[in-house]
This record gives C-alpha cells, sequence and structure tokens, in this order.
C-alpha cells in the first residue's frame, strides 16, 4: 500500500469517527429536548387539573 493511500484512509477514518460522534451529540440533544417537552407537559396537565 503505498503512502498516499493509507493517508487517505487514515483521513477517512478520523472523518467517519466524527461523524459518528457528531450523531451522537444530535442524538442526545434531541433526546434532551424530548425529556423537557415531556417534563413540560406534565406541568402544565398537572397545573389544568388543580385549577379545574
Amino acid at each position: 500500500m503505498n503512502k498516499g493511500v493509507k493517508s487517505i484512509m487514515q483521513t477517512n477514518t478520523k472523518t467517519a469517527s466524527a461523524e459518528i460522534l457528531e450523531q451522537a451529540k444530535l442524538r442526545k440533544v434531541q433526546k434532551r429536548h424530548q425529556i423537557k417537552q415531556q417534563t413540560t407537559k406534565q406541568k402544565l396537565t398537572n397545573h389544568n387539573k388543580k385549577t379545574a
């Protein structure tokens, strides 16, 4: 394997792991957002029950 191909493969591997990290971060943020929405919804429901 010549040097050029090897360095390209290493670059691709780094890019791939960066992408995986990015996707994991996005999923984490989406999950946090989802949980936040659920708790807000729950608070509203509880508040409505109290005032009803």
